[in-house]
């Protein structure tokens, strides 16, 4: 933008227009540093915005890398095998690169067409020099980072655009290439080709990893699911904290986040600002004193899967979490641990109601092992037609059961229908026929008789008929 109106002073020589639009330019700045600085964030500011990402450009070695962080010094850049198959992959099949080729090939063209007849003198103006560096410097800013994502490139495209316009602006051949028709015959073909790749973008290595399933847009919700309701927090008072990289939980939770960070990028990553955003994170947790933690760094975990950086790698914290939470779901390793705080968990344990399985399936544990992620863990039970059309469950002693909670396995693709049959020492109490919302959404039984039950038995013959599943089932007493 200060390019565009340096080009637009040296061009009109309007000193005070030039400052004047170079005010406006810089005054949403200005008052982002005011309103920093007012609070006592302006360290945090340059943090954020200038030291963080420079600092981090040779830590960013993630799953998603495509090319080695670049460094012209290094005799081995770009040396691995790998990494020049899918950086030339990248270049030959993604779209954003291809028309980039088709506007170079057309520059090329009217080079070679017209090298005659370019007064190259004429094309030394400042706006296209300006356009040019700024091309550049994009190029540089973009590839200084070792990462090629596609999206990265997208604003270049227009000043592409800009510079090629500029160039014919400054020549004088308009009217013969409308009477070229070589050229009209190769540009059709250039088009037709990149028309032609876009139509296979769902068949490219960059789509490989999206999942496709049918849009129904019956099934969009503008309110949160609450996945984590099972755990009975106060909405209006209780915060979540997910360590790793696990933003959607905090919107399918409906839970505010503890700290500023959605993500721990910034606290795992082994740059030299670690400390630093560490210590604003633990002030931050410290202040507002979260219920509910999440581990998510495991094996099977998005971006960070190692799990020596799990929350124990992180020493303040960790000795936080020892000392007030208490770890819930210790079955299974490979899924997302849960801290609940100690207090919190006691209410919860108040009342919940504790159950075994009539069955010697050890796998139906999934089903009370407060796990509910499905991505990057066992943590179903998907039925076949090998499974008993019902779920026999018992309670450890006679409850006053209060509500019944089920969520689905992410398997089922839409809403069934089963029966509940509620039994106390074997005499029928109470039948009730629901129909069972798909994952993430519970389905909520509430029993306003507060009935005593000892045992419970799920009809699932629709569920083992359509190959479907359940995720999690919870018991509820009432409490005063």
């Amino acid at each position: 933008m200060l390019l565009f109106y340096l080009t637009f002073f040296l061009k009109k020589k309007n000193f005070k227009l030039f400052l004047l639009c170079s005010f406006i330019f810089a005054l949403p700045s200005i008052l982002l540093i005011l309103f920093h600085y007012n609070f006592g964030e302006l360290k945090d500011l340059f943090y954020n915005v200038i030291y963080f990402p420079l600092s981090a450009k040779s830590e960013w070695s993630m799953q998603n890398e495509l090319l080695a962080p670049l460094d012209v010094k290094n005799p081995n850049f770009l040396s691995h095998l790998n990494l020049k198959k899918t950086f030339l992959l990248h270049l030959t099949l993604n779209p954003v690169f291809q028309i980039f080729y088709l506007y170079f090939l057309i520059f090329v063209f009217f080079l070679i067409h017209f090298k005659s007849s370019i007064n190259f003198t004429k094309l030394f103006k400042v706006d296209l020099i300006i356009i040019s560096i700024l091309i550049f410097t994009s190029i540089i800013t973009i590839l200084v980072t070792g990462l090629m994502h596609r999206h990265y490139f997208i604003p270049l495209i227009f000043f592409v655009i800009i510079f090629l316009s500029i160039f014919l602006n400054h020549t004088s051949f308009e009217k013969e290439i409308k009477k070229i028709k070589l050229f009209q015959t190769i540009f059709i073909i250039f088009v037709s080709l990149f028309a032609l790749s876009l139509s296979q973008e769902s068949d490219k290595f960059y789509a490989k990893k999206f999942k496709f399933i049918e849009f129904q847009k019956d099934k969009v919700f503008f309110s949160s699911p609450k996945i984590l309701d099972f755990l009975k927090p106060n909405y209006n008072n209780d915060e979540l904290l997910v360590w790793g990289w696990s933003p959607e939980l905090y919107i399918l939770s409906n839970l505010i986040p503890a700290t500023r960070e959605v993500v721990n990028q910034k606290q795992i990553g082994y740059v030299v600002t670690r400390e630093y955003y560490r210590t604003r994170m633990i002030k931050d947790f410290i202040k507002t004193k979260p219920k509910i933690v999440f581990d998510y760094v495991k094996p099977k975990g998005y971006q960070f899967n190692n799990v020596d950086d799990g929350i124990k790698s992180f020493n303040s914290l960790s000795k936080i979490i020892s000392k007030d939470f208490i770890k819930l779901n210790k079955q299974n390793i490979n899924c997302p641990d849960l801290y609940l705080d100690k207090l919190f968990a006691k209410n919860l344990n108040d009342k919940i109601i504790k159950y075994s399985f009539d069955t010697n399936l050890v796998y139906f544990n999934r089903l009370n092992d407060f796990n509910i992620d499905e991505e990057i863990c066992e943590s179903a039970v998907n039925f076949n037609k090998l499974n008993n059309s019902d779920i026999k469950i018992n309670f450890l002693n006679t409850e006053k059961l209060n509500e019944v909670m089920i969520l689905s396995s992410k398997k089922n693709v839409s809403e069934t229908k089963i029966k509940i049959d509620f039994f106390q020492k074997n005499k029928l109490s109470e039948t009730k026929n629901i129909i069972l919302q798909t994952y993430p959404h519970w389905t909520k039984i509430n029993l306003k008789n507060n009935i005593e039950i000892d045992s419970v038995k799920i009809d699932v013959s629709k569920l083992v008929k359509d190959n479907f599943g359940l995720n999690e089932i919870k018991f509820y007493r009432k409490t005063k």
